[in-house]
């Protein structure tokens, strides 16, 4: 228990780290893939009004907080204190306290006190194992929703790190692929629909702010900061006196039901 302990304080104090820079709901770029996705949802027949929704791994709210403003009621969960504040913050200035629930807690120990009308999560490192899909399909009377990583996820900036640090290109501590996901719906004959798009963003740093985001995204793959290297890598992306750091990939959603009968679900059922 106690080497666990460690692990999950560990997590969480990187997480509340990067919370300072992480993206919010109302960030350009964030806000268009998730208008894509929630657009995309609709069509397929999926009703957020009047829903109990899980987030699990909600970060900053940035898909809860649209989903709380069609009506949805939202347990938002995440390990990090300081994700959570952040969206706390959000919930008091656009008035949705009561459409939003903040919960802090890490998937791999949390038991949900109910299931929901919609279990749902977005690029969490929550689900990254089979134990935590099925977790989220055993949250579920109705359906889930998930959004992952597709065919590719450029970020040059880390790509670049992670090879003057000598990091494997398979070395990873995020979200499961959207392929993946997949096989376990599969081999447990789950109905589901997928869609997936293209997208890009670039975030601008301080010098500061850069040396923190390549800080905390090595600790993340547990691998010691190499400060001279990391000042290296910054001085390739600076633009003035800031850091530009550009992400080219394909999100995937996965749409899955946990009821047979669903006509946005294929598959025969």
């Amino acid at each position: 228990m106690g080497a666990l302990m460690d692990v999950l304080e560990k997590a969480m104090g990187v997480w509340d780290k990067m919370a300072v820079t992480y993206p919010r709901y109302d960030d350009v770029a964030m806000q268009k893939d998730v208008r894509h996705v929630l657009q995309w949802c609709g069509k397929q027949g999926v009703n957020f009004s009047g829903k109990t929704i899980l987030d699990i791994g909600c970060g900053t709210g940035t898909v809860a907080i649209p989903l709380a403003k069609e009506g949805a009621s939202i347990t938002a969960l995440d390990i990090s204190e300081g994700m959570l504040g952040v969206l706390e913050e959000y919930t008091k200035v656009l008035g949705l306290e009561a459409n939003i629930h903040l919960c802090q807690g890490d998937w791999e120990v949390y038991t949900p006190e109910q299931t929901y009308d919609i279990a749902m999560a977005s690029l969490s490192p929550a689900i990254s194992s089979e134990a935590a899909i099925e977790k989220m399909l055993n949250a579920t009377h109705e359906t889930g929703i998930y959004i992952g990583w597709g065919a590719y996820k450029k970020n040059f900036f880390l790509d670049t790190l992670a090879q003057f640090h000598n990091i494997p290109d398979k070395t990873s501590t995020g979200c499961i692929k959207v392929k993946q996901f997949i096989e376990v719906l599969e081999q447990k004959n789950i109905p589901y629909q997928t869609y997936f798009f293209e997208t890009e963003w670039e975030d601008v740093f301080s010098l500061e702010e850069a040396r923190e985001y390549a800080t905390m995204m090595l600790m993340r793959k547990e691998v010691e900061p190499d400060a001279s290297v990391i000042e290296t890598v910054i001085e390739t992306f600076m633009q003035g006196d800031k850091v530009l750091v550009k992400t080219e990939a394909e999100k995937g959603i996965v749409l899955f039901s946990t009821v047979r009968k669903h006509t946005y679900c294929p598959k025969g059922y």
